[in-house]
């Protein structure tokens, strides 16, 4: 008897047949929708999907692939660990400041370099050089901000943002489909 048959067949304890809600062949396999797909697999996607547009969208398309490369290169070797979703909540791929507490502003006399302010003591001080991260787990409260070169956030939920250079966001804000990085603004 086969096990669809068994599943559906009458119980001698119950007067109806129990119902057996079957999916279709492709729903099996994780690619016909985003509610059939793990978290991980739906990642996979957005980022095979986003890489020519995002990349044609911000004009520095040979700065932008090797992040997403590198990124769809780490969502892949986490597949094949068994992995289903990230094991962090967000990840971040490609040079940024990972900040809290401290606004983001350009410096109008030295070249535009990024600088910030301390919203706890009111001072204004250089940072270092933003540090490269290889898919770095990041505190969701934190903010983040780019210099010369874009970062790529990926989220346990699915979602990927590419936060284009001199540009700043709140991470955990930056995840929500109606959230943009902000350009950053010169002060004096």
């Amino acid at each position: 008897m086969p096990l669809s048959a068994r599943l559906t067949a009458p119980r001698p304890d119950r007067a109806r047949p129990a119902v057996v809600l079957m999916a279709p062949r492709r729903a099996r396999t994780g690619r016909c929708c985003d509610v059939c797909a793990s978290p991980l697999d739906i990642l996979r996607r957005r980022l095979r999907d986003a890489t020519p547009s995002a990349a044609l969208a911000c004009g520095d398309e040979r700065l932008q692939a090797p992040l997403f490369a590198m990124a769809l290169k780490h969502i892949e070797a986490l597949a094949e660990q068994g992995f289903t979703t990230l094991p962090w909540r967000v990840g971040l791929f490609g040079r940024a400041h990972v900040t809290c507490r401290k606004q983001a502003y350009l410096h109008p006399g030295h070249d535009g370099r990024v600088k910030f302010l301390d919203l706890d003591s009111g001072r204004r001080d250089a940072p270092m050089p933003p540090q490269m991260h290889y898919g770095a787990s990041i505190d969701p409260d934190a903010d983040i901000t780019t210099e010369d070169q874009g970062a790529l956030l990926v989220y346990a939920s699915g979602t990927c943002l590419y936060v284009p250079p001199r540009h700043s966001g709140a991470v955990h804000a930056l995840g929500q489909s109606w959230a943009r990085p902000h350009r950053l603004d010169a002060a004096g």
